[in-house]
């Protein structure tokens, strides 16, 4: 993080743009990650582009853009297997679930599973029982 001219926030809205634009596919390789990009008219030099700004903020990485043959562009982002460059690369590889157009992309719902007849929880050292037919709350201290 030494020579950006951008700040993270501006790469990772410009990642969010790229994605929504021409995102075909990624993986985790032995050597870093692979995005794949639908060869669109400017992508690739939008990649490249991304990729100046990247190396800018993170040389510890290698980057390199190929045409395939069936034609998208490929963006590797490679490492040498150090730890904590290889947890960064993680992050990076999950950017397309957290990233759209630009924003964060809101927290999908979770849902809880319960069994037909009880919910229990846990609050400050009691047992909560929720009763889904009655609908009361029977706090019990020993079970």
């Amino acid at each position: 993080m030494t020579d950006a001219q951008d700040i993270p926030q501006e790469r990772m809205s410009e990642y969010g743009r790229l994605f929504a634009h021409a995102l075909t596919g990624r993986e985790r390789t032995g050597a870093g990650l692979m995005f794949r990009f639908e060869a669109r008219p400017g992508v690739e030099e939008w990649v490249r582009d991304l990729s100046r700004r990247e190396a800018a903020c993170c040389p510890f990485f290698n980057y390199i853009i190929r045409i395939t043959g069936g034609g998208d562009v490929a963006w590797l982002i490679a490492t040498d297997g150090d730890p904590v460059a290889e947890a960064i690369l993680d992050e990076m590889y999950r950017l397309p679930d957290v990233v759209a157009d630009g924003f964060p992309r809101p927290a999908a719902p979770t849902r809880q599973r319960r069994t037909d007849h009880q919910l229990l929880t846990r609050r400050s050292g009691d047992l909560g029982v929720l009763s889904r037919r009655s609908g009361l709350t029977t706090k019990c201290n020993e079970m």
